[in-house]
């Protein structure tokens, strides 16, 4: 009962404030592109710094630093599915995940998340189909 009543109390407060999140299509074309292998939608998109704008991202932490840190392993996670849908054997992309998490988690630079993207790129373009 506790966390229905904080749910709704966060609710009523949230509920009339300007800021929104981003539309899930904007995210669902970032995951298709990568999973498609479409490299320049991939770089326009790392360039323009989509991932590290916090307008529309949502607040997952207090801290801005690993607010985007979660972000970052809910998209390496989805993108895994994506590829995985698109044809990526289900382990290499599990396991792809798994390295980009642990051995490269990239501090949140638009330089590092675009090398850890294009990994996936490199490894999932249409091949997965």
């Amino acid at each position: 009962m506790k966390l229905t009543k904080e749910w709704v109390e966060n609710e009523l407060k949230h509920s009339e404030a300007l800021e929104n999140h981003r539309p899930p299509d904007e995210e669902y074309a970032f995951y298709c592109a990568v999973r498609d292998g479409d490299m320049e939608y991939v770089q326009k998109n790392c360039t323009a710094e989509v991932f590290s704008n916090p307008t529309g991202m949502g607040v997952l932490a207090k801290d801005p630093l690993q607010n985007l840190k979660y972000h970052f392993v809910i998209t390496a996670a989805l993108v895994t599915r994506y590829c995985i849908t698109g044809g990526m054997a289900a382990e290499q992309g599990y396991r792809l995940s798994d390295f980009t998490l642990t051995a490269r988690m990239p501090a949140p630079t638009s330089t590092r998340w675009w090398s850890c993207i294009t990994l996936w790129c490199r490894t999932s373009p249409a091949k997965c189909a």
